[in-house]
């Protein structure tokens, strides 16, 4: 048990000595606050309650004067407690007796977010009123402002609140507060990265090394924390994850360490996860809710994790202050908003290259980045809700308004908190620019009739008629995407775009329309796989009317969606992503999973870290040094597009997901790669898939011009290489009209023009031969092309090799044309990406 302050501390009157014999006080207001801040780190907050209600019954006994505000301390205490109603009182009570006191700012302040988490949204904008004219520090003051300028877009109020964005970038990252729309993308300047946490690196920096004990067994230990993981959405994400890594892996133990209990706030029982998700993931459980700091450090530490993963980054209730006290060789976060935490003792930033977008890398990130194959997100509808699959509500259920399918219905999943005015912007142009279209905003928990009626004026203040805005009631969470399947088109936000929302919007089978680019948006993961991405808010727009206009592509959408949901593909693979985030928690304990593409160098923290890790096959364990201050040199960027196995410093790109691919997109689209950073790109019988005319197959597809043009944007000039394989239409016509081949030898030949057509994709649309070919090439930019000989490339073992084989009348692969004399029937060609001028390709 921790030693603790005695009462006599907090309010200048030893305990047991009568009132008249008291001596005068001696002990300053500084003092008792420093005494209190050592109670409030090593006492549980039951604890701390209980001894600030005696010293509340003290002060009023003996009449002293308030110099310290116990309600103050009572309701924070009562807040970390779930006891919001309790904390709300406490805080209004110290408003009244401690009005004086030097702390009334945040006394404002606290009361401002207890009332939020309520839902009593206005009060608390009121609150936080109070908070900031009474709050003489000017960095608090503005952290109260963007904390008001949150609470005001719960009710769809995006008034502009003024405040300074370099101070309050920097309090709010110092403070681990969740920064507001309006600071995502002011965070991600280098020079506030480099700012925030300062004091907190420096002081961590400060002490002396910490060495863990050596594991003498190959069991990865891995430990989850999150301070609301029973009800918040991570939960969702990651109940099949633990299910599996609980029960499925014999070389996994995990711990899901869960801190507060919020069900006063969010109303629900503090059971309801484990009851209603499952009950085979509660063993893995480790309340910790009503300890200390101080017993949290000691009940993690004593575990002797191999890693310890916090699990919501920048956002509401992250417990990243715990991690100052190295409780793992290896930290960890994962699921936050993709934004630098800043933080020294964080050693990885986990994610995929579609979040971490055009940006990422060693120029923003502080933290190495852990990028595994495949997407990051995990998640298992397919095994909780496979009823969605089997009907489809009508309009009047999921609206309660009207069943008229003859209109265009967009859907916003995200809530009012992750709008913005340019988000309202683009659903209203949409709305416009199809007259037939509405759009509906789901009624979620906290949402008010004054929030309701902001919304509404926010459109009609654009000339959108207020008989557009639907309201769905939300359903209860098991069959919550239900309703959602009547959605035509889901429109997601700007910032904040989110991982259960896009994973809702994919799961009810409609055709998803997200944006890159922007801070805090990870729906571009889901959007990739499942939808539509626009490459900034016009395309965006653009394509969400798009779709809207066109009835065949979005039942073709729709139907793409439902297949992929259905075939426990990609995202909703939770066994296969499981199996991937241990892969790479190993990779990134052996020191070997870091990939950073398109950075020369990474970042010098100048730190080391001792680690005690096992080697990945389980030869047994070995002491690793990692040392950030000797940076280490980028592999070359290799891409493989259309790939099927993988291959060491090979990134293999396609737009069907399945367990080899590194990146799911189209062949066209390689935003995710700067301009002149790759070093070769590799396509074998994929460009033929592209078409050649100057419109949009109905369908879809790629433009092989287009195609061309962003391979040679994305290749280093004057030394990256381009290698394509087509099949040779001039061989295979040949071939087709030769005397010596059989009916079923030119069926077969004709579908390796045409394509197999074995699935959506594999179609060819255009033939190539050399001067084609050629043309193409010079079209776009390229330099030096060049037809490689019969030997082919030697890189892969693939379509480059294939040839006719005329005794067994089939196509084969390799080097040995086989005694019947083969043919090659692959065009293989290198190209040379040209010196730019002024940056252009």
């Amino acid at each position: 048990m921790a030693i603790r302050p005695s009462l006599s501390h907090l309010d200048d009157s030893p305990v047991g000595v009568p009132p008249q014999e008291q001596p005068s006080p001696q002990v300053n207001l500084s003092d008792e606050l420093a005494a209190l801040n050592a109670l409030i780190s090593t006492s549980s907050w039951s604890t701390l309650l209980e001894l600030t209600a005696l010293g509340i019954e003290y002060q009023k006994k003996v009449k002293r004067p308030q110099n310290l505000c116990l309600h103050y301390y009572s309701a924070i205490a009562s807040y970390h407690l779930g006891r919001v109603s309790k904390s709300i009182e406490d805080f209004t009570t110290a408003t009244d007796l401690c009005s004086s006191a030097l702390n009334i700012g945040d006394i404002y302040g606290g009361l401002a977010e207890a009332l939020l988490v309520s839902h009593k949204v206005s009060q608390s904008i009121t609150a936080y009123k109070l908070a900031i004219k009474n709050t003489s520090d000017e960095s608090r003051r503005n952290m109260y402002a963007v904390k008001m300028e949150k609470a005001k877009s719960w009710i769809a109020d995006y008034s502009p609140v003024n405040y300074d964005l370099t101070s309050t970038s920097l309090i709010c990252l110092n403070d681990f507060s969740e920064p507001s729309y309006n600071l995502l993308t002011y965070n991600q300047k280098k020079e506030i990265s480099d700012k925030s946490h300062k004091t907190i690196n420096e002081n961590y920096l400060s002490l002396p090394p910490k060495s863990f004990p050596p594991q003498t067994s190959p069991i990865l230990r891995i430990g989850l924390i999150s301070s609301d993981f029973r009800v918040h959405p991570i939960s969702t994400l990651l109940r099949g994850l633990i299910q599996h890594l609980s029960n499925s892996r014999d070389d996994v133990e995990l711990y899901v360490f869960s801190v507060n209990n919020i069900k006063t706030i969010q109303g629900v029982d503090d059971g309801w996860w484990l009851r209603n998700i499952t009950g085979t993931v509660g063993s893995t459980f480790i309340d910790l809710k009503n300890l200390s700091e101080d017993q949290i450090v000691t009940t993690i530490s004593n575990i002797n994790l191999t890693a310890l993963i916090d699990l919501n980054g920048q956002t509401l209730g992250n417990l990243l202050p715990l991690f100052t006290h190295r409780l793992s060789p290896l930290q960890i976060t994962y699921l936050g908003l993709p934004l630098t935490t800043g933080l020294t003792f964080i050693d990885y930033f986990v994610g995929d290259k579609e979040v971490f977008g055009v940006d990422w890398g060693g120029d923003f990130f502080e933290e190495r980045l852990g990028v595994g194959r495949g997407g990051y997100v995990i998640n298992d509808y397919w095994n909780l809700q496979g009823h969605v699959g089997i009907r489809y509500p009508f309009r009047l259920h999921a609206t309660q308004k009207e069943n008229k399918p003859s209109y265009v219905l967009f859907g916003v999943s995200s809530n009012l908190m992750k709008l913005s005015p340019t988000s309202i912007d683009v659903y209203a142009n949409i709305l416009r620019r199809i007259p037939n279209s509405k759009i509906s905003f789901f009624n979620y928990k906290g949402v008010s009739s004054v929030a309701s009626t902001n919304l509404l004026l926010e459109f009609e203040s654009r000339g959108i008629s207020r008989k557009k805005i639907l309201w769905i009631n939300q359903e209860p969470w098991i069959h919550h995407t239900w309703s959602k399947t009547s959605i035509d088109i889901w429109l997601d936000s700007t910032a904040k775009n989110g991982h259960t929302t896009g994973l809702d919007s994919a799961w009810s089978g409609g055709a998803l329309v997200t944006v890159d680019g922007g801070g805090g948006g990870v729906g571009v993961r889901v959007g990739r796989e499942w939808g539509e991405v626009g490459r900034g808010v016009r395309d965006w727009e653009d394509l969400g009317v798009e779709i809207g206009e066109d009835p065949g592509l979005r039942i073709g959408l729709r139907g793409k969606s439902q297949r992929r949901r259905m075939e426990i593909g990609g995202v909703f693979d939770y066994v296969a992503g499981s199996d991937r985030f241990v892969d790479l928690v190993k990779g990134m304990v052996g020191g070997k999973g870091m990939q950073v593409f398109g950075v020369e160098t990474e970042v010098d923290w100048g730190r080391e870290i001792v680690l005690e890790v096992g080697q990945p096959l389980g030869e047994g364990w070995n002491e690793l040094t990692i040392n950030p201050s000797e940076p280490r040199q980028s592999t070359s960027i290799n891409l493989h597009i259309g790939g099927q196995h993988p291959k060491p410093t090979w990134t293999i790109i396609d737009v069907t997901p399945r367990p080899a691919v590194d990146i799911l997109t189209s062949m066209d689209d390689l935003n995710m790669y700067k301009t002149g950073t790759v070093d070769v790109i590799y396509a074998s019988h994929v460009l033929e898939h592209g078409y050649h005319g100057n419109i949009k197959p109905k369908g879809g597809g790629y433009s092989i011009i287009k195609t061309l043009t962003e391979w040679n944007r994305v290749l280093k000039p004057q030394v990256g290489k381009l290698y394509v394989s087509v099949p040779d239409l001039e061989v295979l016509a040949n071939l087709f009209v030769n005397p010596r081949m059989s009916v079923n030898g030119k069926y077969k030949i004709m579908r390796i023009v045409y394509g197999g057509q074995t699935d959506e994709f594999d179609y060819h649309m255009v033939g190539f031969e050399k001067n084609i070919l050629e043309a193409y090439f010079l079209a776009a930019g390229f330099c030096r092309f060049e037809v490689v000989g019969e030997e082919g490339f030697g890189v892969f073992e693939d379509t480059s090799e294939a040839y006719w084989d005329w005794e067994r009348e089939e196509t084969l692969f390799g080097n040995n044309l086989g005694a019947g004399g083969g043919v090659r029937i692959s065009l293989n060609v290198v190209a040379q990406a040209c010196e730019r001028e002024n940056g252009e390709p």
